[in-house]
């Protein structure tokens, strides 16, 4: 339940102030650690993009995937949104860290039907949300290789 969990909140906080205060050093270190790593991932928020940008990369991604040989089926990428769209709209507007809190962007990737099959109903296998740093980090350069190795070999690997 959710009393119980902000219970534990509560006490794990309190533990953790207790430890630091017994052991100064031990928050020093602490603070640097997570300076460094801060450093290291890079700038706060993490990259920007253009959402022009995005739109154009999912429309990539689009074709990139009705290249591929599936038997039958291709992935269809669309943008998304988790999170509470009006807030995240409305604080974007003053920070986008503070709009990263109430929701984010995000590209789902869904397995249907290739080909304009007549349906009455379209068929859509499960579906799955990635995050902007993951679509463009993993699965943009996944697919561009796999459009390498199957576009012009006719479905087969080059």
């Amino acid at each position: 339940s959710p009393l119980l969990v902000a219970v534990y909140g509560v006490m794990a906080l309190a533990e953790a102030r207790r430890v630091l205060k017994q052991n100064p050093e031990l928050l020093r270190q602490l603070s640097l650690a997570i300076r460094e790593r801060l450093r290291a991932v890079g700038p706060r928020g993490g990259p920007r993009v253009e959402f022009e940008a995005v739109v154009a990369d999912v429309a990539h991604a689009n074709a990139l995937a009705r290249q591929l040989p599936w038997g039958g089926w291709r992935l269809r990428f669309s943008l998304g949104f988790r999170g509470r769209p009006r807030a995240f709209l409305w604080a974007s507007r003053f920070s986008t860290s503070f709009a990263r809190l109430l929701g984010n962007v995000t590209v789902d990737v869904e397995y249907v039907p290739a080909g304009g099959a007549e349906r009455d109903f379209e068929e859509i296998r499960p579906c799955r949300a990635v995050a902007l740093e993951q679509f463009h980090g993993f699965v943009m350069p996944a697919l561009v290789q796999l459009a390498q190795d199957f576009g012009a070999g006719g479905g087969e690997a080059a």
